[in-house]
């Protein structure tokens, strides 16, 4: 009887949790404003200025808001400073499967909350050449839970451009304006220039260049991983003609040298030993630094690597976080837990 309900309270649990999991998503938060402005230095870098408005709708699923996290184009970011001092505690730039600007508030933000934040930084490797050109094609950061209200885009013009697609609102800067639902990127603000706009910039330090240094580095990586391993096999061939048996190596009695797994450790078979009698696995043991397979020979392994690059001047995606959605599992009660005090007490 007593595993008879046990077993009819495991089934119980397992039915519940499926429909727990079979809940509608319900977004965590909303951006009310995204507001960019943006502006064109000489040397072609993109001095940037971001205030967002953010309102939290649920502080329960994944705990109150704590600090977010917000796309930027790649990594080459410098003098972030914060203008909001009294709502942030630390902004820096952060790494996550992409490149983002980091920032930590001063306090907790919960249901029904607002916190509006703003910060500064200079964006390089952004423009691309073409011909006698540089062009330009911004996507701000999107957000794959979140919804954006409204989305602002001000680029001012301290010099006109060519070609736009962005709407001229006065002589002061072009203007993009949309909103965004779940995970929805905006369209390009795409300028394009001439280069005499930009005297003290530098053409090797454009978008496409930044991803063939990228592709550089990988291969020689790669390259240098390569270099190891043939070097490290060499190491180990002149290592094990040193120390051999001289006997064996100088007499002429001796066979080829043949390895194989005997219990996980090296063995030698085949030759001769000084009294004349054929060696038939001896179970000489190894140095088991020592491993090589096949007859005579060694095996060797493979490497692969991964690289994805994103579309011309895209930022990556952004996101919250609150307090650890694994550490709220980690303190919840555990259905094994629930098993054995059921069988202790029935």
């Amino acid at each position: 009887m007593k595993k008879l309900f046990v077993i009819l309270f495991t089934l119980l649990l397992m039915m519940l949790i499926p429909i727990k999991q079979a809940k509608a998503f319900t977004p965590l938060d909303v951006i009310n404003n995204f507001d960019i402005e943006v502006t064109p230095k000489s040397d072609g870098t993109l001095d940037m200025k971001y205030h967002i408005k953010w309102t939290v709708l649920d502080d329960y699923t994944e705990g109150p808001l704590e600090w977010v996290k917000i796309g930027v184009a790649n990594s080459h970011v410098k003098n972030i400073k914060s203008l909001s001092d009294d709502v942030i505690k630390k902004i820096r730039y952060y790494k996550d499967e992409g490149s983002y600007i980091r920032v930590d508030f001063s306090k907790t933000y919960y249901a029904n909350e607002t916190v509006e934040f703003s910060f500064t930084f200079n964006q390089s490797r952004i423009f691309t050449v073409n011909g006698d050109y540089i062009e330009y094609a911004f996507i701000p950061g999107w957000f794959e839970e979140i919804e954006v209200e409204s989305l602002t885009i001000k680029w001012y013009r301290p010099f006109d451009c060519i070609v736009t697609n962005g709407n001229v609102s006065n002589d002061e800067y072009y203007f993009w304006s949309t909103s965004l639902t779940f995970n929805e990127k905006a369209q390009p603000a795409e300028l394009r220039y001439s280069k005499d706009s930009f005297p003290n910039i530098n053409l090797k330090k454009d978008y496409i260049s930044y991803e063939d240094e990228q592709t550089k580095i990988t291969l020689f990586i790669i390259v240098f991983i390569v270099l190891v391993v043939i070097a490290g096999l060499i190491a180990l061939r002149i290592y094990n003609r040193s120390h051999s048996d001289g006997y064996d190596c100088y007499s002429g009695y001796s066979g080829h040298w043949y390895w194989y797994y005997s219990f996980y450790r090296p063995t030698r078979i085949g030759g001769y030993n000084k009294e004349g009698n054929k060696i038939v696995g001896s179970g000489t043991y190894v140095n088991p630094s020592v491993y090589s397979s096949g007859s005579g020979g060694s095996g060797g392994g493979g490497s692969s690597c991964a690289c994805a690059c994103a579309c011309a001047c895209a930022c990556a995606g952004g996101g919250r976080a609150g307090c650890s959605r694994k550490d709220f599992y980690k303190n919840y009660v555990k259905v094994e837990d629930v098993i054995k005090s059921l069988e202790k007490n029935i």
